[in-house]
């Protein structure tokens, strides 16, 4: 499975560039959304927008944002729509002193999620960055523990790093996550913010990023595992033919 990841700004764009991607690369399996408060459309609203237009596509939930009962709710809601997979984060502060709002946890809503809805695929993130890989590895299985059906990543920009993860969850669902950095402000972004050592041969052209995002496709459909594209900052149409047409 190939995931493409979008972002809510508008309903009606991304109804559009959700369906011009899929019709247009038949190697995309459908539509994850992420959630970021500061935007009006939350993902679990876009999500529902698409799955009313019969779009394939997961919302990510922040855990800390409501009690248990409340997501469970809002989860409902949209599997009478048609949803059959999320995925679960803590979700990232607002600013560095701000405190969650509520104490759920990603276990907490995990547990919960797979006791109500047992046919629903929860997956949970893993960032092979924030913190010694090893102690990532363990708070993972937790989720995994918890109940989880697999982890989306954090992108990977190093293909050994990549092997070493996927070959840590062979037995798990496992999506890669894939960004194209081809500007010096986001390449300083992912290293003061998100403590990714990129390899010294990683360079901003384009070619040079959709040649990567092939190794990586590669690398995991070898594993027997999953991928997600995230092109933040990139062309959506443009990238997705350089990976899949080039």
């Amino acid at each position: 499975m190939i995931f493409l990841e979008l972002v809510a700004r508008n309903l009606d764009n991304l109804l559009r560039l959700a369906s011009n991607s899929l019709d247009s690369h038949c190697l995309l399996t459908g539509i994850n959304i992420p959630d970021i408060k500061r935007l009006d459309t939350r993902s679990y609203n876009a999500v529902a927008f698409l799955l009313k237009h019969k779009i394939r596509c997961l919302p990510h939930i922040r855990a800390q944002d409501a009690p248990v009962d409340e997501h469970l709710k809002t989860i409902e809601t949209l599997i009478e729509l048609g949803l059959k997979e999320i995925l679960i984060i803590s979700g990232d502060p607002i600013s560095k002193t701000a405190k969650p709002v509520y104490n759920t946890t990603v276990i907490d809503l995990v547990n919960a999620l797979k006791s109500k809805f047992s046919s629903l695929k929860v997956y949970c993130g893993i960032d092979p960055y924030r913190q010694g890989l090893n102690d990532e590895f363990e708070y993972a299985d937790k989720k995994l523990q918890a109940g989880a059906d697999g982890l989306f990543s954090q992108p990977f920009f190093d293909i050994e790093l990549l092997d070493r993860v996927l070959n840590e969850f062979s037995n798990t669902n496992f999506f890669a996550g894939i960004a194209p950095v081809t500007k010096q402000s986001s390449f300083d972004y992912w290293v003061n913010v998100n403590k990714v050592s990129f390899p010294e041969e990683f360079n901003l052209d384009l070619g040079y990023n959709c040649g990567l995002a092939q190794r990586i496709i590669s690398l995991s459909k070898s594993y027997g595992q999953h991928c997600y594209l995230m092109p933040i900052k990139t062309p959506v149409g443009e990238f997705l033919d350089g990976v899949f047409n080039s």
